[in-house]
């Protein structure tokens, strides 16, 4: 008994518990900020225990290790954690809090190209002067701390009971943090969550091991020639000129509007902030609502119901098919019959081409006038995606910093590049609309999700982060828009009659698959 309680305790004697106060320093200090600055102090203290436990394990693991290696031991452990800190300092100087499931989500919930440039964004010159200044002062810390202790330990207590009153303060730090994790568990936010979740990846199951042959019911005779759904890329409701932005981003959509074939809808939030999440509830019947009650691969999805519903089913996309983070998209677009992907479908590590691509990948099936059969498609863009001057050509370049004086200057080139990625994905919307002007089409165009555009922070501008409300609510505002041809809107007044009607409606992204199914004229029977 007396051999296990000294293994527990070691972490608290001689050189050991310099090696718990450093290793508690590095996992805690940006966490400490983070929290101290957000002015919940519950939290601060609460994952403070965490951070406290995380380093006794990890002095406890040193302590196993022979004497000899025992050092090299603490400089390897040492040396990771100073590169997660690294991280973490990026994640505060830049997003205003250290990584955390939030961030982790945000990498997983995009390709590798598009993680690259989020990144590369924020990669400055002075973001990196201050990693390094916060570096050098956490390691001037660790110094003198480490000088204090080991004067600590050198001093010889006057009495038995003070050397018992200082592992006993230690030993109630941790018997506290492992209370703590059971009575308040915010894992993401911990140092052990931050691991998990930076290497955590969803498995990816193929879809097509989940059909669900679903039973429809006609209720309607008629269906329409062309159903298309346009996705774009995180574009923000708020610098579209169609609902009131300031700058003239939309000219041709507009054109669109003033000829009656478009109809903007004014309450449209997407169902989720990132991009995996979100086509997992426009893509088929799971809504986000239901978290883990129901299996997101096992819900019926829109390829299956339109292909049952008697369409062609046609994938066009200027993103990747496969790729470390490209995969579940990918699997919803093997369900179709045919999948196009401008440049190659592996192509996520490298990929520069622009959407107007897909326009041309899109014409042979448009005007394929052999075929009569009805065509489902989705043309999914990369739209208005980190690093936004890559969204554009340069003679799309119509703003520029000098056109936002009105803003604080470290926002104006930024502020220009996304306009200027809005303007040219106008474009590429309205002549991909425009495919479909002879036809009998109704064309349904949104973004994915939007962007927190320098609304939760002056500094900050990229995807909504969950853990702040006005983030989120600036993320899910994105526009929304119907395309109806001359023919369908003569040929489906009822439609248009309820299109008209409902243009101030609000509702989410997660509820498309009824939106689509009501247009096929196709419900699911009734058992």
């Amino acid at each position: 008994m007396n051999r296990i309680l000294k293994f527990f305790l070691n972490p608290f004697r001689n050189e050991l518990v310099i090696s718990l106060w450093e290793f508690f320093i590095l996992i805690y200090a940006v966490d400490c900020i983070t929290w101290l600055q957000k002015q919940n102090y519950a939290y601060c203290f609460y994952v403070g225990a965490h951070d406290f436990l995380t380093a006794y394990l990890l002095t406890l693991l040193v302590g196993i290790v022979p004497l000899r290696f025992r050092s090299d031991a603490r400089r390897f452990l040492k040396s990771i954690l100073c590169c997660f800190l690294v991280v973490d300092l990026f994640c505060m100087i830049n997003f205003h809090t250290a990584f955390n499931e939030d961030i982790a989500a945000i990498v997983r919930g995009t390709n590798i190209n598009e993680a690259k440039e989020f990144f590369q964004t924020f990669l400055s010159v002075e973001s990196m002067l201050l990693v390094m200044g916060g570096m050098g002062t956490l390691l001037l810390v660790l110094h003198l701390v480490k000088s204090r202790v080991q004067q600590l330990l050198s001093y010889s207590f006057p009495c038995q009971r003070s050397n018992r009153i200082f592992l006993a303060f230690h030993a109630l730090a941790v018997v506290a943090s492992i209370l703590l994790m059971v009575r308040n568990p915010i894992w993401g936010e911990t140092v052990l969550g931050k691991f998990y979740n930076l290497f955590s990846q969803e498995s990816v199951p193929n879809l097509k091991d989940y059909y669900t042959h679903p039973v429809l019911e006609q209720t309607d005779s008629l269906q329409p020639e062309n159903i298309v759904l346009i996705i774009g890329e995180s574009l923000s409701k708020g610098h579209t000129s169609l609902y009131g932005y300031e700058k003239e981003t939309n000219p041709f959509l507009t054109k669109l509007k003033e000829e009656q074939l478009l109809y903007t809808f004014s309450k449209v939030q997407s169902a989720e902030i990132g991009t995996i999440a979100a086509f997992k509830s426009i893509m088929a019947a799971w809504k986000p609502a239901y978290e883990d009650s129901v299996k997101w691969f096992e819900c019926c999805t829109l390829p299956e119901i339109m292909q049952t519903a008697g369409y062609a089913t046609r994938w066009i996309s200027n993103q990747s098919a496969r790729g470390l983070f490209d995969n579940i998209i990918g699997e919803y677009a093997a369900l179709c019959d045919t999948s196009l992907f401008a440049g190659n479908k592996f192509s996520g590590l490298d990929r520069k081409t622009l959407d107007e691509e897909t326009i041309a990948l899109a014409r042979p099936f448009v005007q394929d006038s052999i075929s009569r059969q009805k065509s489902w498609y989705v043309i999914h863009l990369m739209g208005n995606h980190f690093d936004f001057k890559q969204r554009y050509p340069a003679h799309y370049a119509k703003f520029n910093p000098s056109d936002y004086t009105a803003y604080p200057e470290p926002q104006r080139q930024k502020r220009s590049e996304y306009d200027n990625s809005v303007l040219y994905n106008d474009s590429v919307v309205y002549e991909l609309m425009n495919l479909f002007s002879e036809k009998e089409a109704l064309v349904f165009y949104f973004p994915d999700h939007g962007l927190d555009i320098y609304k939760s922070s002056p500094s900050y501008i990229g995807h909504g982060k969950a853990n702040d409300a006005i983030s989120v609510k600036a993320a899910k505002q994105i526009p929304f828009m119907v395309y109806a041809s001359p023919s369908y809107q003569q040929r489906f007044p009822q439609t248009m009659k309820c299109i008209k009607e409902h243009v101030d409606t609000p509702f989410e992204t997660d509820q498309m698959i009824r939106m689509i199914m009501k247009v096929a004229g196709v419900k699911f029977k009734e058992k």
